[in-house]
């Protein structure tokens, strides 16, 4: 699930990212601004999914550096007054959006060693349980065994009646 979060994300800024890289020079029209809009409300929606999950030390480390990153990526691509200040922040998108992502990859890092360790747990666990009922089998049997012992080996509390041979 929180695999899934990472990779919208990394969608959604990638997508963002080539959007402000096609954006004109002097201005943004209403579409333009439209679109980097619902980019940034996908983003936040992510992010507050994602924060709802639980976290890891290292887990919470990174994902609050990412999230330092965000208020920067969304004012990107907004405002752009001369050439030099278009290139400059273009720059400064890709740089941002650059960083986030490797933040989000150290997320799925994390993730995937995170989902490692669970399984070699429940491995463990499972194991375990197995070796457990095996236990509980073999002392069944045993068990059983003596029991069986204990009856075919017992005298009998009753006296056999004794036949004459020569009866029969």
């Amino acid at each position: 699930m929180v695999e899934s979060f990472i990779f919208d994300l990394s969608s959604v800024l990638y997508e963002r990212e080539q959007l402000v890289s096609r954006l004109s020079t002097y201005s943004i029209n209403q579409a333009e601004k439209k679109h980097l809009i619902s980019f940034d409300k996908r983003m936040e929606a992510l992010i507050e999914s994602y924060a709802a999950t639980k976290f890891t030390d290292l887990e919470r480390k990174v994902f609050s550096e990412f999230t330092a990153l965000i208020p920067d990526i969304s004012q990107s691509g907004y405002i752009y007054n001369i050439d030099y200040q278009h290139d400059m922040l273009l720059n400064e998108n890709s740089l941002l959006t650059k960083r986030a992502l490797a933040k989000l990859a150290m997320l799925s890092d994390i993730q995937t060693a995170e989902g490692q360790r669970l399984i070699k747990e429940s491995n463990g666990i499972m194991l375990q349980d197995k070796s457990s009922s095996q236990f509980e089998i073999v002392t069944l049997i045993i068990l059983a065994i003596m029991i069986q012992v204990i009856l075919f080996s017992s005298t009998s509390l009753l006296e056999k009646i004794k036949q004459k041979p020569h009866l029969n």
